[in-house]
């Protein structure tokens, strides 16, 4: 059991960095269709932020504060994130979500807290996206 418990705590320090074709197959899982209720093309920021262009990953940080932010769509648009901070790497994915509104960096903050796996996002991990906003507390 112990060594069970050792095994998953590494796993999940050394994870995979997720592909783009990963990324698009997973498609954001119900986020594309809550975002129809604003009239966001979830579908088309994705592949934008795959391709690497700030201008998706801008609007899927926005997405983020919205309205459409709701139920399944926002759970799985928090994994999204978690995937495209993976993806793009801390610098470059902090230098894109820097440029954004406090409210913003906050909403994006909060849902990668949300998604990261136990034992909880730490300093020390991605830290210079860490640094730019609060966390709240767990108890």
């Amino acid at each position: 059991m112990f060594l069970l418990c050792i095994a998953l705590s590494t796993a999940n320090a050394k994870e995979a960095v997720p592909t783009a074709k990963s990324i698009l197959e997973f498609g954001g899982g119900d986020a594309p269709l809550t975002s129809k209720l604003t009239k966001f093309s979830y579908t088309r920021h994705l592949r934008s932020a795959v391709e690497l262009q700030d201008d998706g990953l801008k609007q899927l940080f926005r997405f983020t504060s919205s309205e459409s932010f709701i139920g399944s769509g926002a759970e799985s648009h928090c994994i999204v994130l978690r995937d495209l901070l993976r993806f793009w790497g801390d610098h470059e994915f902090a230098r894109v979500l820097a440029a954004e509104s406090p409210k913003v960096r906050a909403a994006v903050i909060c849902a990668l807290d949300y998604t990261w796996p136990y034992p909880g996002w730490k300093p020390s991990e991605f830290s210079v996206t860490y640094r730019l906003a609060k966390h709240e507390s767990k108890p």
